[in-house]
């Protein structure tokens, strides 16, 4: 019987034992996966943290920021910029004797300080973010556009790592300004009532010539084709790539529409342009809008008193008539017709894409150039982000 005692002790106190030491463990396993996931939060904390410094100065960065924050050397390869205390930024490497270094203030009591610097090439030129080539697309080159910014946010929460994040970030990019009217197909112009000018109708950008074409321009009628230096250029070697132009700006579209077949359209409004003093003069107006059309190669005709002041862009044909009125720049794949009775104006310019049919204007029809009307729409833009990462280490 005390053997029998004896070994339910030394049971027991077995049991007691492991369970103490399971105990331990779990205990020790929860510590564990608080302490990891209190780590985790607290990373996660300083890498949103940083993300806020740089949304900080790219929307300070942007035209027209109520906080501006200013780049008043864009061609200084040794320009920096420094936002945060003038202590924390001393850390990141701001010396107020340098004149090349300028420090702002943030606007938030977020833990974060931010570094920009101009993106620079192999000769230590400051890389832009515009078309330098015609093509109608940015690529980084050190002569077009404006330039590319390096901005690093350093954030950092209560507790924890710091967390670094880098992007590169350039202005929107303007639009490629050639002509008021670029087409590659063969191209009709008709009539002693169609106007169409390349001298820059609201005196804010260089003139170009009337019509740009890839192909031939056959006038009839008695035209009037304006242009600098010459009124127009035919079978010329420029080649806008207006398909992929749309698809870098279809996604900022406040309308979108799509459909499988032919559409005929009356009386649609995406705004108002104030009209001109003769159906030849810029109309104006403030609204923006960015309208886009998947025909999906099919033909859009817009009548009976449409109008729009925004970017219009379209896969497929386009054809406009009575009392059409547009301000802004109009991008079409397809062909382009402007014929018929009643005004039709454009006040900015209109690129046809050419994979459709001839493109003919004609019939009480004026495309003005006016570099304004084209700049207008994207200058309200935040800063394109080029390429984003996290910095480790």
């Amino acid at each position: 019987m005390k053997k029998e005692s004896g070994f339910i002790l030394i049971t027991g106190l077995m049991t007691i034992l492991i369970l103490t030491i399971l105990s331990i463990v779990a205990l020790s396993m929860v510590s564990s996966e608080l302490r990891f996931s209190s780590n985790d939060r607290d990373s996660k904390r300083s890498f949103y943290i940083a993300e806020a410094g740089v949304e900080e100065v790219r929307a300070r960065m942007q035209a027209t920021s109520s906080n501006p924050i200013l780049d008043q050397s864009p061609d200084n390869p040794n320009w920096k910029l420094f936002v945060g205390p003038p202590a924390d930024a001393i850390q990141t490497g701001f010396d107020s004797h340098d004149a090349n270094h300028v420090r702002y203030d943030k606007l938030t009591d977020l833990n974060y300080t931010v570094t920009v610097s101009h993106k620079l090439n192999g000769f230590k030129q400051v890389l832009r973010w515009g078309d330098a080539n015609d093509d109608g697309l940015p690529e980084e080159n050190p002569t077009v556009g404006k330039p590319i910014y390096v901005i690093t946010s350093e954030g950092k929460a209560e507790t924890g790592p710091a967390k670094k994040v880098r992007i590169e970030a350039s202005s929107f990019p303007k639009f490629t300004k050639l002509s008021a009217l670029y087409t590659k197909q063969p191209t009709r112009i008709l009539g002693s009532s169609t106007y169409i000018t390349g001298i820059d109708q609201c005196a804010s950008a260089a003139s170009v010539p009337g019509i740009l074409s890839k192909s031939n321009v056959d006038l009839s009628g008695g035209p009037v084709i304006e242009g600098f230096p010459m009124a127009m250029v035919t079978n010329d070697s420029t080649d806008l790539k207006i398909d992929k132009m749309i698809d870098s700006l279809k996604s900022k579209a406040n309308y979108k529409y799509s459909y499988l077949s032919d559409q005929t359209l009356t009386g649609e409004s995406w705004g108002t342009p104030s009209p001109g003093a003769s159906p030849e003069s810029p109309t104006s107006c403030r609204a923006r809008n960015f309208v886009y059309f998947d025909m999906n190669g099919n033909k859009l005709k817009l009548s009976g008193g449409t109008t729009g002041c925004g970017v219009l862009m379209l896969n497929g044909d386009l054809e406009i008539n009575a009392d059409f009125h547009w301000y802004g720049p109009i991008l079409v794949t397809g062909s382009i017709k402007a014929t018929g009775g009643g005004e039709k104006n454009v006040t900015g310019m209109v690129l046809s894409g050419g994979t459709g049919e001839v493109d003919e204007v004609g019939g009480n029809t004026a495309i003005l150039f006016c570099g304004e009307a084209i700049d207008f729409q994207t200058q309200e833009m935040p800063l394109v982000v080029l390429r984003w990462e996290e910095i480790h280490g």
